[in-house]
């Protein structure tokens, strides 16, 4: 399936290094069902600690998080607003069923560590990251939209630990693909 990709662009401000995010649409592969069920993985830029580079992290949605996301859902429905398609409750009923058995925190998708550090927060704002080789700080040139394409797939276990078992990829059910972000 093609998507419309786009890339992040940040420098440090003091040295100038130049650091791009990489497009990944990335999946949990819940295999405590038959078929395995395949849920786009929520995630966000971060400066990774161990790969010392911009990288794509999970980001955490907390029990209470997707559980308050799942009220305010139905309560808007309940005052006829307009209604969450059946769809996007059943993705956040996935998301909470996830993060009630989710045991680890966050980690990079690329190479799974838990030291890194996001490089926007919840509100869209770049965040100030310091630059571990000049003391500098990382901040947001740019953003790069286009490029219709099918960018790679990446598997994750319902804990973040990459899978490449092919045969449980092969069988997964794709739940929802619309509601990754960076």
């Amino acid at each position: 399936m093609a998507v419309e990709q786009f890339r992040a662009f940040f420098a440090c401000d003091r040295c100038g290094e130049r650091y791009a995010s990489k497009p990944w649409r990335s999946y949990y592969l819940d295999v405590s069902t038959e078929p395995p069920r395949k849920i786009a993985v929520q995630s966000r830029v971060a400066w990774c600690d161990a790969e010392q580079t911009v990288v794509t992290a999970e980001r955490y949605q907390s029990p209470e998080s997707s559980s308050g996301m799942l009220d305010f859902m139905v309560e808007h429905r309940a005052h006829g607003m307009a209604a969450p398609s059946g769809k996007e409750l059943a993705f956040f009923r996935m998301l909470l069923e996830l993060s009630e058995r989710r045991e680890s925190p966050p980690r990079c998708l690329g190479c799974g560590s838990l030291e890194f550090e996001y490089l926007v927060d919840e509100s869209g704002r770049t965040s100030t990251v310091e630059h571990p080789r000049c003391g500098g700080v990382i901040r947001s040139v740019g953003l790069l939209l286009g490029g219709w394409d099918a960018p790679p797939e990446r598997y994750y276990s319902t804990e973040g630990i990459r899978i490449d078992d092919l045969a449980a990829i092969e069988r997964a059910v794709l739940i929802d693909v619309d509601h990754e972000d960076c």
